[in-house]
């Protein structure tokens, strides 16, 4: 009897940690859904305590109620600690699934990204303890234009942007509007738009200011910006083949083909060494539906690395697009010869080899 009496406090004091630490990794998991997808105007700070407060009051009661002491089992004390407890666990199930909400209103949000200026009046870092301490950091943030509808702000920083910005400076809140219609913050950084501008008010001819206002426009989608500061960029410094082809390549895999077609030309014509140009450009053309041009281009760039896999690659979907499947095939083989065990190129070799033994043979020419 005494044994079992044991096994069973042991049972009651692993169920109340057990519980104990399931409330903890939910919060804790709570508090990063929130620093990652932060509302706009929102400090979860301001809950931290609070959830903290209950977690330490529900794992108290989650201990007293298992004392083997009959003041705690029935009358008004039990039933006090019985409301004390389920208030407890209200709060971290609110605070929970609230942080669920918050990630599924970012998870299925479709809409684009909204960039506004601030000006970044504080930044401030700390810990707090929620079951574990966890550090933090947030930032006051000013609107620029302070008689537009913006307000001054107060949001958790990332860790990376935590090192990377100081008080003072400009900054761009990237958000969105959110699957519910409530807006988060997706980032902060250094609005390098308006310094590159500034610095270009002074020296026209700063060729790391293009480059940052080109990064900033591309980083940011807005891709027509980002053509008109390529283009000044391409009439300054022309040489530079490298970040024009970069220019190119980032527009096209924007889906924006025929913005970033042109400077991958000007990037091959300027080095025709350049074999990763080649390769940007060729598959630029194919998804811009110019199978045939992009053929042309790939098939040129193999004498400058003939034992790379990339332009068989390259090659074989774009002779697959152009319904050439033994050409396809022939790609594909010559790219595992050099870069053996691919799983897609096999299976697509075998489901084009399939596509020509039903493909009907054409009648003989007399």
């Amino acid at each position: 009897m005494k044994w079992t009496r044991w096994w069973s406090g042991q049972r009651k004091e692993r169920r109340v940690w057990m519980r104990y630490l399931v409330s903890t990794a939910a919060c804790v998991l709570g508090v990063q859904l929130q620093m990652d997808y932060r509302p706009a105007g929102w400090s979860i700070v301001w809950v931290l305590p609070w959830v903290g407060a209950a977690l330490s009051v529900l794992y108290g009661l989650l201990v007293i109620k298992q004392l083997p002491v009959g003041i705690f089992s029935e009358g008004t004390i039990h039933r006090m600690l019985s409301a004390c407890e389920k208030g407890a666990a209200i709060t971290v199930r609110v605070f929970v699934y609230f942080s669920l909400f918050l990630y599924a209103n970012a998870r299925l949000d479709p809409s684009t990204l909204v960039d506004y200026p601030y000006k970044l009046r504080s930044v401030s870092g700390g810990q707090v303890d929620v079951g574990l301490n966890l550090s933090f950091a947030q930032a006051t943030l000013e609107p620029v234009d302070l008689s537009g509808d913006r307000k001054v702000e107060r949001v958790i920083l990332g860790r990376r942007e935590y090192q990377q910005l100081w008080a003072g400076e400009r900054v761009v809140a990237s958000t969105r509007s959110g699957y519910f219609g409530l807006p988060w913050v997706v980032g902060i950084e250094r609005d390098q738009e308006y310094y590159a501008r500034e610095v270009l008010a002074l020296t026209p001819m700063a060729m790391e200011a293009w480059r940052n206002l080109a990064r900033f426009y591309l980083g940011h989608y807005r891709w027509e910006e980002a053509k008109q500061a390529g283009d000044t960029y391409l009439h300054h410094f022309p040489h530079d083949a490298e970040f024009i082809a970069y220019i190119g390549h980032t527009l096209s895999a924007g889906g924006k083909y025929s913005l970033g077609i042109p400077f991958l030309e000007h990037a091959v014509r300027r080095e025709p060494s350049s074999y990763e140009a080649y390769q940007q450009l060729g598959w630029a053309l194919n998804w811009a539906g110019q199978s045939a041009r992009a053929a042309e281009v790939l098939e040129s760039s193999i004498p400058l690395s003939p034992n790379d896999p990339e332009v068989y690659y390259h090659l074989g979907y774009v002779y697959e697009d152009m319904g050439e499947p033994a050409k396809a095939v022939t790609m594909f083989e010559k790219y595992l010869e050099r870069l053996p065990g691919s799983f897609e190129v096999e299976e697509k070799i075998t489901a084009l080899r399939k596509q020509l033994a039903w493909r009907p043979s054409r009648p003989a020419k007399y």
